[in-house]
This record gives C-alpha cells, structure tokens and sequence, in this order.
C-alpha cells in the first residue's frame, strides 16, 4: 500500500503494512516518518471506500476509536445501517467509486457533516475472474479497471481538492 501524504504542496511517500486481527488495525512501522498517524484525535475527517467489510471496516473502527469521524463509501445496501450502528461520528454513503457522479456526491456529503477532509482510504477494490486472460470478456475487465484504477483517481482528484482548502491531507491508496 502507498501512502501520500501532503501538507502545503510537498508530497511525501509513505509506505506502511496493515495487518488486521479481529477486525484490529495494526499499523507496523518501518522506520518512515508516520507522525501524522499519531496525532489522529477529534476533529479529524477522513473517507474510506469500500468501509462496509473487511479491511475498510476495520479502518472505520480504528479511526473511530482514535476519535476521527468517518465516512464510510460503499456499494453494499447495508452501508447506511452499519454506519449508524457505528455512531454519530459515522456517515454512511451509497457510492460507487467508478462513477464521478457517486464521488462527488459522496465528497460533498462528507464537507456537508463534518466541515473538511483530512484522510482518504481508497480501499474499494473488486477482483477479476480467476480465467486465463483469453476467457476474460472486455465487459469484466473494464469493470475491473473502473473500480480499481479510476475509482481511486476520483477519489483522489474530488478530495484533494477539499483537503488543499485545509492546507494538506493524508491519502491511503
């Protein structure tokens, strides 16, 4: 996973591993500069897509938990009751992360809640069939391509911009 981190113009890279145990999000570091992860307190915004299961809903519960409010994205139908059942401080959007439509909804309704954006998990991701490249029809793979590569341009390009109207930003890609 890539980290980009920016504050006033200067990007840095970060690199980080995520282990996740009983929906626990650890973050072992590996001697990079992560002080923008310790000072995670109220206040703090951040969206993560593909937040309803897994890995994104171990990130919302983590982030929760060190007192950010979060944005969960997210295609299941499911997503508005698991963010209530999460808190106030968790809103819950419909998004598909393919369609600039649902993005810039989704980002808008965050600016909306709580005011600016501080951290982007791009974490929504669909696999592929598990066929030979020759069995895969063009319609699978474009699919494949809109959520995993212009999803998270979207992401990228609609929340930077809010997260420059605040001096900076942390992204998870």
């Amino acid at each position: 996973m890539v980290v980009i981190q920016f504050n006033k113009g200067k990007l840095e890279l970060i690199f980080f591993f995520l282990v996740i145990n009983y929906d626990i999000l650890y973050i072992e570091r590996l001697g990079v500069n992560m002080n923008y992860l310790d000072n995670m307190k109220q206040g703090r915004v951040a969206i993560i897509t593909g937040g309803a299961s897994g890995i994104g809903l171990a990130t919302a519960k983590k982030l929760l938990s060190e007192g950010a409010s979060v944005v969960i994205a997210d295609l299941s139908d499911k997503v508005l009751d698991i963010a209530t059942s999460l808190g106030e401080k968790c809103l819950g959007v419909k998004c598909n992360v393919a369609l600039e439509s649902d993005v810039v909804e989704c980002v808008n309704k965050a600016v909306e809640k709580f005011g600016h954006i501080d951290y982007l998990v791009a974490n929504a991701g669909i696999g592929g069939s598990p066929a030979a490249p020759d069995e895969v029809s063009m319609d699978e793979w474009n699919s494949v391509v809109a959520v995993n590569q212009t999803g998270i341009f979207l992401m990228n390009k609609y929340v930077i911009k809010e997260m420059l109207k605040n001096g900076g930003g942390s992204i998870v890609n």
